[in-house]
């Protein structure tokens, strides 16, 4: 396990810190609101506003997994842009690169962020 120490230096002392948490985007399926991630996103350009992302960042649905098959596939669901672990990647890489100095942490990876 890794630990990072991070430090905001406010202006004032009663100044406050925001620490919104982002997860469970679900990045390659269909039901994604992309309007609303990427307004969530944006606020995080504000002054003393951080994130911590958690699990379930990409949606990762395979048909089988571990041998057996995943009731949760449903190939309706799967965006055809995004129908790939590393496309759905590259895409939260691309949301979240401008404001990758507002995350301070990832809480933990999810079921879906593993094959």
């Amino acid at each position: 396990m890794e630990f990072k120490r991070f430090v905001v230096e406010l202006e004032k002392k009663d100044d406050h810190v925001f620490l919104e948490p982002h997860g469970d985007h679900q990045i390659g399926s269909l039901l994604v609101d992309y309007e609303k991630m990427q307004e969530r996103i944006d606020a995080l350009k504000e002054k003393n506003r951080y994130t911590i992302i958690m699990g379930d960042v990409c949606d990762n649905t395979v048909a089988m997994r571990g041998g057996q098959i995943n009731k949760f596939f449903d190939p309706t669901m799967i965006d055809p842009k995004l129908n790939t672990f590393d496309r759905q990647a590259k895409e939260f890489v691309r949301l979240y690169g401008p404001v990758k100095d507002k995350i301070i942490g990832c809480a933990r990876l999810g079921n879906d962020d593993f094959v």
